[in-house]
């Protein structure tokens, strides 16, 4: 089970399993940001939604046989509980017949997820006392109690035909007065809760986004229609390292959608050649992974680095240095190239011959000012700075704030969304991110 949507309610379990799998099949409502975490060479959506093109169920049993067969490890990730409404009785026949090892890792489902996120109780001491959960698609299917029901109903997939559940409700007997909660996007950072009585929902007309739950519980008087997630500040972080985000706290809530790709040139440099420069600088820590990624490609370690002074771009930078036995000799206090140009003027470092690992889309401005100090800089792309493929653009409505971790976040930002909303506050780290956004007009 993947969760309701929060990339945080993904199990421990399923967590350290999904980083042990080299195939990923998952739904059409599991969390991207969860699969983005993941490194599987294959990630294949193969989820049903309405509106979109289906997959037979047989087809994706037949594809995680296959790859099973292949002698890949496949994670099966599914919205919420692999257990409620998920098909897991099929794909357990389907398993046993083919004879294929299987674990089942339970998740928290939307239900609880809705609950707790809406700050609405499935159940009340002395008065709800069970809970019953139904599929309301399709409606025939639907569990419609008579009026003396004292639990709470849960109805799963009910957004395009809630109003024909409470209608047969209405003709069971139940009070128009009682109270309706209908929760989408559940525990995610678009989340919308409508509430109103039962006749009202019945008389009016209301927006619900796809996928929607709704709660039903007749004890339930005192709802709050501001919860603790809607006062949650909403800040959008469009780097690759949501992992070292220094603005986290229990006050805002992170929404992750990277807007840079990066890929490893294939080419190598030649190791005698680099060992001619007095300094090399690292101005991030995907240029030190591809850096060393290169040298272990030639059988050469960290001992390589033993007449060459190491400068890093910030403590991100310097801890991923650290990982492979480095520590810098210099080192920037903020991720910007001013504060390193900055240090190298304090310094006063100037005739020297630096060597600057960098991707395609590195800004010439580092380069230039240690050139104007008196050095000799050579750059070398070893990698690709790209726009990921298939981006989903967000409710930016939804969004407070928006982190730039680089003007190619910029850059890209404006080919997918073009404007940014008045009410979003910008964060960006140096100078040069700041004049993209401004040379971008967004």
């Amino acid at each position: 089970g993947g969760g309701p949507g929060d990339i945080d309610l993904i199990t421990l379990k399923a967590y350290k399993i999904l980083e042990k799998c080299n195939v990923i099949l998952y739904d059409e409502l599991v969390n991207s940001q969860i699969i983005e975490k993941f490194n599987a060479k294959i990630k294949e959506n193969v989820g049903k939604r309405i509106g979109l093109k289906k997959i037979d169920d047989e087809e994706i049993f037949y594809k995680i046989a296959k790859y099973v067969q292949n002698g890949n490890i496949v994670g099966r990730l599914k919205g919420g509980d692999p257990s409620l409404f998920a098909h897991l009785y099929e794909e357990l026949n389907y398993m046993r017949r083919n004879f294929i090892n299987y674990e089942i890792i339970p998740g928290i489902t939307s239900v609880t997820g809705a609950a707790c996120y809406s700050e609405i109780p499935l159940t009340i001491k002395n008065k709800s006392s069970y809970v019953v959960l139904s599929t309301a698609f399709p409606t025939k299917n639907a569990f419609i109690p008579d009026k003396d029901f004292k639990g709470t109903l849960v109805y799963y997939m009910s957004g395009t035909n809630i109003k024909n559940i409470l209608l047969r409700l209405i003709k069971k007997g139940w009070s128009e007065d009682t109270p309706v909660f209908v929760i989408s996007n559940a525990t995610n950072y678009n989340q919308k809760i409508i509430s109103a009585s039962l006749g009202k929902f019945l008389k009016n007309i209301y927006n619900i986004e796809l996928p929607a739950i709704t709660i039903i519980n007749k004890n339930f008087k005192n709802f709050n229609k501001t919860s603790w997630f809607d006062r949650k500040e909403k800040i959008l972080f469009t780097g690759t390292n949501i992992d070292n985000y220094q603005y986290s706290n229990l006050n805002n809530e992170i929404i992750w959608q990277p807007l840079i790709k990066l890929k490893p040139l294939s080419c190598n440099f030649k190791v005698g050649y680099i060992k001619k420069f007095d300094f090399i600088i690292f101005t991030s820590r995907h240029t030190v992974k591809f850096f060393f990624e290169k040298l272990f490609s030639q059988n050469i370690d960290a001992r390589f680095f033993h007449n060459i002074k190491i400068c890093s771009i910030g403590k991100v930078t310097t801890d991923e240095l650290r990982k492979y036995g480095i520590i810098p000799d210099l080192q920037s206090k903020f991720e910007c190239a001013e504060d390193l140009i900055k240090l190298f003027k304090q310094k006063k470092i100037k005739d020297k011959k630096i060597f600057y690992p960098c991707s395609n889309l590195t800004h010439n401005n580092l380069c230039k000012e240690l050139k104007n100090m008196g050095n000799k800089v050579k750059k070398m792309v070893i990698y690709n700075n790209i726009l990921p493929l298939n981006i989903k653009k967000l409710n930016l409505q939804k969004i407070n704030k928006i982190f730039f971790t680089s003007p190619s976040t910029v850059k890209n930002f404006k080919k997918i969304y073009n404007l940014l909303p008045s009410h979003c506050e910008i964060i960006t780290i140096g100078n040069t991110t700041r004049q993209a956004i401004k040379n971008e007009k967004i």
